[in-house]
């Protein structure tokens, strides 16, 4: 269906900066086209911390990617893994490893096993992909991101190394890695805003796509359907309202959509 065509390098032999894809896809039908908020906040983590030595792509929509993957695919795709999206994503995943082997590619997500033995039988069951960063991806994005870079972005080679990296989980000689859990950001203005560094300014000009933002991250309550029904996510902690109210003038000046969406688990509980 797609023709993609391989374009990876080693580090050493590619121009800087690295560019890394940021996909969390919506099938075409649906009507769900919020900006990608979640996987964005690992970006712009990404990019503090390495600045310009990497260049960061959003992509919502599944035919945009396929179109920027059949002109070059980049050393590094991330996706981000819903029940809704994570067969559209692992079907693209397949097509960038048989054109393209050395690409690494990394999921995130709330879409992953909480039982050991499960998780390692996911791996095993998806093989294409090569890390999996569960919970907060922020810190654990960038760590991983470091290791890749200081190996030249041999994924394999740091899978052989075998090294804890915090929130991710890997497959070492099909043996479960399982990074050691961080807790829980404190400060969440240690993330800059998606928004206010412009990564969503393309997707803003979409009169499909609707603004998503947050206000707190956590939940006290343990509803068992809820990811945030975890321990992990009990302690509720909240952006600065400087930064909303930032975030929220930004959008207005910038977006013609009618809707703002709110991710907070329990809006207005404070």
């Amino acid at each position: 269906m797609f023709e993609y065509t391989e374009v990876f390098e080693l580090m050493n032999n590619m121009p800087a900066p690295i560019p890394i894809i940021f996909a969390s896809l919506t099938h075409t039908g649906h009507h769900a086209d919020d900006t990608p908020l979640g996987i964005a906040m690992v970006a712009s983590y990404a990019k503090k911390t390495f600045g310009d030595r990497i260049d960061v792509m959003l992509v919502k929509d599944p035919i945009v990617l396929c179109q920027e993957l059949d002109r070059e695919i980049p050393p590094i795709v991330c996706f981000s893994s819903y029940i809704w999206n994570f067969r559209l994503s692992y079907e693209i995943t397949r097509r960038i490893k048989k054109k393209a082997s050395k690409t690494v590619i990394v999921y995130g997500g709330p879409n992953f096993p909480l039982l050991t033995q499960d998780q390692e039988r996911y791996l095993e069951e998806f093989p294409m992909i090569d890390f999996f960063v569960f919970r907060e991806g922020e810190y654990a994005f960038s760590h991983l991101l470091d290791l890749l870079m200081n190996r030249n972005l041999d994924g394999e080679g740091v899978k052989k190394d075998g090294p804890d990296i915090p929130n991710t989980y890997y497959l070492n000689d099909n043996t479960l890695v399982a990074g050691t859990q961080n807790p829980p950001i404190k400060e969440l203005d240690e993330i800059p805003s998606p928004y206010l560094t412009g990564l969503f300014d393309e997707l803003l000009r979409d009169i499909k796509i609707t603004p998503l933002m947050q206000f707190v991250r956590g939940c006290p309550f343990k509803c068992t359907f809820c990811q945030e029904g975890e321990d992990y996510f009990n302690k509720v902690r909240r952006f600065s309202t400087d930064r909303v109210v930032k975030e929220m003038r930004y959008i207005a000046e910038r977006t013609d959509s009618p809707l703002m969406q709110l991710a907070d688990s329990n809006f207005g509980m404070y």
